[in-house]
């Protein structure tokens, strides 16, 4: 989605380990079903740390 959205390839492992950073995301411990690859773990944004964040000047940048 990030890729689609800013036109340029990203570094997957890296953008992986600095969106985990930022503590946006919320594990749901769960998985994809149904894939004929290594399951995906799902996770979900956490709107109340992204508030937080923005209270202090934070912004995406990749």
């Amino acid at each position: 989605m990030y890729e689609s959205i800013l036109n340029k390839s990203l570094d997957k492992p890296n953008f992986r380990r600095k969106f985990q950073k930022m503590n946006l995301l919320i594990n749901c411990k769960e998985k994809q079903t149904n894939v004929a690859h290594r399951a995906a773990t799902l996770y979900r944004f956490d709107i109340n740390v992204y508030e937080k964040l923005r209270e202090f000047g934070f912004t995406f940048e990749f």
